[in-house]
């Protein structure tokens, strides 16, 4: 609960694009980790997912932030609804591709594809942020 608190103040205070490309960076570095656990009810599984929680509540507020900065004023509110229909689509379509991963390839695979996909996105964040 005080990740979005502290990235909120952060990106109120810094350029957007550099706090939603710092937190895809965790986030990638957050899943991809799921890939070195051994024991899944070891400390280093649960200090995963600590991070990867910590990850979700900055990216979700950066991305948040940089769409407010972005997003002509009077299309704000219809940009934070799609933004969030985005979301939703994204959730429902990487649960069901995990799902087929976790079955077939291996149980970290749907964080593994989380990881890849934040890694694209953060790829698409550094090129926005050199323009």
């Amino acid at each position: 609960m005080i990740v979005p608190v502290i990235s909120g103040v952060i990106a109120d205070r810094t350029p957007r694009v550099g706090v939603l490309t710092a937190a895809l960076a965790f986030a990638t570095v957050a899943y991809l980790a799921t890939a070195l656990i051994g024991d899944i009810f070891g400390v280093a599984a649960w200090i995963v997912v600590a991070l990867i929680g910590l990850a979700e509540g900055a990216t979700t507020v950066g991305a948040q932030s940089m769409l407010g900065e972005e997003a002509p004023e009077h299309l704000r509110g219809s940009s934070i609804g799609m933004f969030t229909l985005a979301g939703l689509l994204g959730v429902v379509l990487v649960s069901l591709a995990g799902g087929f991963a976790f079955d077939a390839i291996h149980p970290a695979a749907p964080f593994v594809l989380v990881g890849a996909l934040n890694l694209t996105a953060l790829i698409f964040s550094l090129i926005y942020a050199r323009k």
